[in-house]
């Protein structure tokens, strides 16, 4: 075989691989429109449906832990196509895609066998927490791509580390953390490794590089951070959000988080990680390690020094790593036990497809089916009485703006409210609101339920 015939051949397996991605993007795509928005969709849709970008922005300062690239990706899309499920979750989409031929890319950098970096495409994909972002309309699919671009050019520089190849890496850090300050984690983690490895063989041009690595990307974002600390601050103390507590129950979160799915799912994506340094001296392992432990230790520690609560898509930016840890760790049960590679890959499939289907046919909330049930209660005549933060009259308004002009007056003596609730209404709000209606000489005239709001028409005692 001629040198050109093997490179031909190299080629096209190449484009074979990466061809791969094609139904997984068909997939995506069809998916996209499936299910009903959920909250934190509609929060974030409340700041990018925005018709210019100073009310976007002031939404962004005053939104707990949001930084502003996320955001300003999907706001052009929403401006063109309105708060919709395509249009919003298209960026999403499109991200998670991009992240899967970058996890490919990671992969053929370091060297690794093509059934090794073909698994580890395949892991990625399926994994529930990964699958879930890419099919939301929220900033972690953005964030997750960009972390694993962190991953390839931090690669690139340790190969040959020249000024351009560190700039890369260094811009590549700084859009992540500027989508979600978590994805930075990553990055920390693999700049940690170097710098540790470099130390034990003097490689001092390395070390710098790797405390160039970390620093600068955290100096350029310190003046938004000192811009907005005192904003998340109080936000934070209004909403009155969950705190950590160190505990069992954070352990299970933590451990469910690792792969977004069930326990069995976890335990079955560890087991493969574990495996992956039985034997041999793969490059890149304590590489990659380094940046899964910092990624699910620095987002608990950073939980915990600001009072928030933690959340499985903090730690979504392991996943990379996790996903070609987990492939060789597959690949070496292989080598050795067929049966039980065949049976670990089973479990992990099966475990992760069925949390994938299972999310997305599970829906309990619908805002819009939910907002046009708030429109024709108004058009009967009923004005609007929300409930408590979550109830907020904005959430709805995504879908009918005209709603911000249908809410009751403190004032007046309206004969018809309309009592607004949801499933995150706290049970004490609903019962001091009903409470107040009937001392005013309200009555129930009917209730229904849609997309988990509860709208309650009530009628004043004597009304016509």
């Amino acid at each position: 075989m001629t040198p050109e015939t093997s490179l031909a051949g190299t080629s096209r397996t190449r484009w074979l691989d990466i061809w791969q991605l094609a139904p997984y993007s068909l997939v995506i795509l069809a998916c996209l429109t499936l299910k009903p928005f959920w909250l934190d969709e509609v929060i974030q849709l409340v700041g990018t449906t925005s018709r210019s970008w100073r009310p976007l922005m002031h939404w962004i300062v005053f939104n707990p832990g949001a930084t502003p690239l996320g955001y300003l990706t999907q706001w052009p899309f929403i401006l063109v196509g309105g708060p919709t499920p395509l249009a919003a979750r298209l960026p999403s989409a499109l991200f998670s895609i991009a992240c899967c031929w970058l996890v490919y890319r990671i992969c053929r950098q370091l060297e690794l066998p093509r059934r090794v970096t073909i698994v580890s495409t395949v892991i990625f994909m399926i994994l529930p927490s990964q699958f879930r972002y890419a099919m939301e309309a929220r900033p972690y699919s953005q964030a997750l791509c960009l972390g694993a671009l962190s991953m390839m050019t931090f690669i690139q520089v340790t190969e040959k580390h020249t000024p351009l190849r560190v700039c890369l890496h260094v811009a590549a850090t700084v859009a992540a953390l500027y989508t979600q300050p978590y994805a930075v984690l990553s990055s920390c983690g693999l700049n940690l490794w170097m710098a540790a490895s470099s130390l034990r063989r003097r490689a001092w041009d390395r070390v710098m590089i790797a405390g160039l690595s970390l620093v600068l990307p955290l100096a350029l974002f310190l003046p938004w951070y000192l811009f907005v600390r005192q904003s998340w601050k109080a936000e934070l103390q209004i909403t009155n959000l969950p705190k950590p507590h160190w505990g069992f129950a954070l352990a299970q979160d933590a451990v469910k988080g690792i792969s977004g799915g069930s326990f069995v799912c976890s335990a079955a994506l560890i087991a493969l990680v574990i495996a992956a340094f039985w034997r041999g001296s793969t490059p890149g392992r304590a590489m990659l390690l380094s940046a899964v432990l910092f990624v699910i230790g620095g987002a608990l520690a950073g939980d915990f020094a600001m009072d928030y609560f933690f959340a499985s898509r903090q730690i979504i930016f392991a996943i990379p790593a996790i996903s070609i840890l987990a492939a060789l760790g597959l690949w070496n049960i292989f080598d050795q036990n067929k049966t039980g590679a065949f049976l670990a890959a089973g479990v992990l499939l099966i475990a992760s497809l069925l949390n994938d289907v299972t999310y997305q046919l599970n829906s309990k909330e619908d805002w819009p089916a939910a907002a046009q049930a708030l429109a024709r209660a108004a058009n009967d005549g009923y004005c609007l009485q929300t409930i408590g933060d979550i109830g907020e009259i904005g959430l709805y308004a995504v879908f009918v703006p005209d709603l911000r002009d249908r809410m009751c007056l403190v004032q007046a003596r309206l004969p018809k409210v309309a009592l607004v609730s949801n499933s995150y209404t706290k049970a004490e709000d609903l019962r001091a609101a009903v409470h107040e209606l009937r001392e005013a000489g309200f009555v129930t005239v009917r209730a229904l339920s849609v997309g988990g709001t509860t709208v309650s028409l009530e009628q004043r005692r004597g009304a016509d």
